[in-house]
């Protein structure tokens, strides 16, 4: 699943999560025909959050469960989505980091994800979840969080830290998708 960019804003627009999610079922079944050959998701960032919700889709089409890979993840709860745009102001400190330019880029894609909403349908999944944590350059409190709201949202997560990577690092050494 490629990351958040101006085409999701362009493409996708008025889009809700769960349609997002019967979109990329579509274009795998597509690109896919032998559906029962699929082992698993696997998204980083936002899209760990799709692998999931992909692969409950996938239980309700086909009747068994297939592993779902998040790389860096985070998990949020249903009352975590504004029904606004985020401002600078609602970031936590962490986020806060980096120039003027990144920061603002941050926001422009926490906001196109915030526009398709939490998914109601496709929200849970209680098949096996892995979630590969980064966890260089934030706070306890931080991680702490992230594993509640990763256990609150996928009953049955995994989760290997990754203490040496920040979340860029682990989207950048492609030796994790082997």
């Amino acid at each position: 699943i490629e990351p958040v960019q101006d085409h999701f804003k362009k493409k996708l627009k008025g889009m809700k999560y769960d349609e997002l999610i019967d979109l990329y079922m579509e274009m795998i079944q597509k690109k896919m025909p032998d559906m029962k050959s699929v082992i698993g998701f696997m998204g980083f960032s936002f899209g760990g959050e799709l692998s999931a919700a992909l692969a409950a889709k996938y239980e309700e089409l086909y009747g068994e469960r297939r592993l779902a890979i998040m790389g860096d993840t985070l998990a949020r709860l249903e009352s975590e989505y504004l029904d606004r745009e985020m401002v600078e102001s609602d970031l936590p400190e962490e986020a806060l980091i980096g120039t003027k330019e990144k920061i603002e880029s941050f926001l422009y894609r926490v906001n196109i994800i915030n526009s398709f909403g939490y998914g109601k349908k496709y929200g849970c999944y209680d098949g096996e979840v892995t979630l590969l944590d980064a966890r260089k350059g934030y706070s306890e409190e931080r991680e702490k969080m992230k594993i509640h709201n990763a256990k609150m949202r996928w009953k049955n997560v995994k989760v290997i830290p990754m203490e040496d990577y920040t979340h860029t690092d682990l989207f950048r050494d492609l030796s994790m998708a082997d």
